[in-house]
Parts: C-alpha cells; sequence; structure tokens
C-alpha cells in the first residue's frame, strides 16, 4: 500500500510539489517494509518528472529524494541508537541482516530450471492467477507506448524483468508488490 500510495501522490492531476514530498516519503516507508519494492525507485522518479509542472521538475525530485533519505534514513539511525546497526556479540545487527539478505543468502536458481525454486515459485503464482499475470504483462507492453502510462507499464514490466534474471533469491511473495499495477 505505501508503495501505491506514493505512485497515486506522483501521478495526482494536481501538480503539487507536497505531493511528490510526500510520495517521496511514502516510498521510504515501501522499501522499510519490503525491500523489493526499492526495484520501483527509477519508475517512481519518471512518473514524478512526469507529473511535475516544467519549471519545478527537478525541485520536486530534490524534495522528493530528500524525503525518501530522510525517513529511510531513520531506521538505521533507530538501529545505530539501539547498538544494533553493526555485528557484535549476542545483538542482532542491520548490517549483518543487509549483508545476508543481499549478499550470502542463498539463490532461488534459474527461471529455466524445472527443478529450481525460482521456477516452482512462478509456477505457483501462475497456477493461481495465470490471466491477470500474462494480461497485465501484455498490456504493460502496450502502455509502454503511452507517455502517460509509461510509469504504470513500467512498474510491472522491472519487476518481471528482475524475475527473469538467473541467480539471486525471489521471495514468494515478490508477486504481491506488483498486482495492483497489474489490475
Amino acid at each position: 500500500p505505501w508503495a501505491l500510495g506514493a505512485f497515486a501522490l506522483a501521478l495526482s492531476p494536481r501538480r503539487y510539489l507536497w505531493h511528490h514530498t510526500l510520495a517521496g516519503a511514502c516510498f521510504a516507508v515501501a522499501v522499510l517494509t519490503k525491500e523489493t519494492a526499492f526495484l520501483l525507485a527509477p519508475v517512481l522518479l519518471l512518473a514524478i518528472a512526469g507529473r511535475a509542472e516544467p519549471a519545478l521538475r527537478r525541485l520536486s525530485l530534490v524534495t522528493a529524494s530528500v524525503s525518501f533519505a530522510f525517513v529511510a534514513g531513520l531506521y538505521p539511525l533507530y538501529a545505530l541508537c539501539r547498538g544494533e546497526l553493526f555485528p557484535s556479540a549476542g545483538k542482532v545487527s542491520l548490517m549483518a541482516a543487509l549483508q545476508w539478505q543481499f549478499i550470502a543468502r542463498r539463490g532461488s536458481g534459474s527461471l529455466l530450471e524445472p527443478s529450481s525454486q525460482r521456477y516452482a515459485t512462478v509456477s505457483r503464482w501462475l497456477h493461481h492467477d495465470r490471466e491477470l499475470i500474462l494480461a497485465g504483462i501484455v498490456a504493460a507492453l502496450v502502455l509502454l507506448a503511452s507517455r502517460r502510462l509509461r510509469p504504470i507499464a513500467l512498474a510491472v514490466l522491472i519487476p518481471a524483468l528482475w524475475v527473469l534474471r538467473p541467480g539471486g533469491y525471489l521471495p514468494a511473495m515478490y508477486v504481491i508488490g506488483v498486482l495492483p499495477f497489474l489490475t
């Protein structure tokens, strides 16, 4: 919901600067909630740039980025205050968790390998709602032609390309972040 809120604010027909500032803050909460939402950052910036008043485009991008950095930066600051930013004996650590999440975690294999976890995950998604996923991807390809709807199309296609990449971990719930853009 936070990513969806960020996009609703960024694509609002009323081109207020505070909408873009709040979109950055909402997007930070989305990323803090689920790190994979960060894949949509370029799409959100494109949406803001496309909807901002031309004279305020740069300012809109800066305020969205600053509000994102401020809100997202509160979490590492909180971890630092609690002594949980860096690894230490007997304590959880934000840096160790991020290192495991993005570097050390075992990958899901290739989508081309029927025995891989990635193949099984995508198969489950398609089993539950094949039409929505496939029709949504086809619709996103068509929407690329529309300048106004291109951010929505990219919000579907970038995560879809991420699924196709070999290696890396693919969470089973990854599809949930894309569902609002598929409908």
